[in-house]
């Protein structure tokens, strides 16, 4: 059995949601900062995949800064217009003007084109390469939406990115919301150090650290690996599968902020609801003989 990475940070958050996701399968609806989100992630994501054929097909000659970056702000606003078309119906849904959507997203995508014509100026500068050869001593280059998974760890997701530089790869992973004073979320932590985890494994390669977007922000910050971040995060696991598989459900969060933030508040306070639940559940598992279910406490 292998949990999603995601997972781990869902469970620092809050034990009490994964079982709510995980055991109960209830699912937050969307909301507006979250589809914002989303939009935002995609595009980005979409953008670094498109480098490659950009760079190799677009950047035919020796070009000037404001020239490539043209080159980059065309295709990232033409691929943030097809992100937020497809989004279209829950904006809607939600009240929100997908115009409005682009241009919330937009100072993000042009950031982000500053930042890769920055980069492939400079080699085009130091090497007077063009096109394909350009694209091929490009570094870093970013990988995009790498799916990965670890039978060790037994961890599964999909890395936001990777950069890749010579004998290096630093997996990042792009957050919206929020970012705190100082290092990052412990979620966020745990996360990307998972993923760094998993990236060394797969590709044999040094991972000295990882990175934290937080786009909002446009700040990165880094989280250096150590050698205990792999019996940390492989505690982590363990507790998640026993969660899982004891259909405990946990206590409620401590923080009142947390809560407030969390799409399934509502369901999650109805003891109703939780109960019906709880009691389908059983039933469901009591007609599988699940060896688990004489683990569960006595009702009542």
């Amino acid at each position: 059995m292998k949990i999603p990475v995601s997972l781990l940070s869902t469970y620092l958050y809050c034990p009490r949601k994964v079982f709510l996701e995980r055991v109960l399968r209830l699912r937050e609806p969307p909301r507006q900062p979250l589809v914002l989100g989303t939009i935002r992630h995609q595009a980005l994501e979409e953008a670094a995949k498109a480098e490659e054929a950009l760079v190799s097909s677009e950047v035919d000659g020796i070009l000037s800064y404001d020239d490539i970056l043209e080159i980059y702000k065309a295709q990232y606003l033409s691929l943030l217009r097809d992100v937020v078309q497809r989004h279209v119906p829950v904006l809607e849904s939600l009240g929100m003007d997908p115009l409005d959507a682009y241009h919330r997203a937009l100072p993000t995508l042009l950031r982000e084109a500053e930042t890769r014509t920055a980069n492939l100026h400079r080699c085009m500068d130091s090497t007077k390469l063009a096109g394909r050869q350009l694209w091929d001593a490009l570094t870093p280059k970013i990988r995009s939406e790498v799916a990965i998974d670890s039978d060790e760890l037994h961890l599964t997701g999909i890395v936001d990115q990777i950069h890749e530089t010579g004998d290096s790869m630093i997996p990042v992973e792009l957050k919206t919301g929020k970012m705190p004073r100082e290092g990052v979320w412990p979620g966020h932590r745990v996360q990307a150090a998972a993923y760094a985890l998993l990236v060394g494994e797969r590709y044999g390669k040094a991972v000295p650290h990882a990175i934290v977007h937080y786009l909002d922000a446009n700040e990165k910050r880094m989280i250096p690996m150590n050698p205990f971040m792999k019996d940390e995060i492989r505690m982590l696991v363990g507790e998640i599968m026993e969660l899982m598989d004891n259909r405990l459900m946990p206590e409620f969060c401590s923080s009142r902020q947390k809560c407030a933030a969390c799409g399934l508040k509502r369901q999650c306070y109805d003891s109703s609801l939780m109960d019906s639940l709880i009691v389908a559940l059983r039933e469901k598992v009591v007609r599988a003989g699940t060896p688990s279910v004489a683990r569960w406490p006595a009702e009542g």
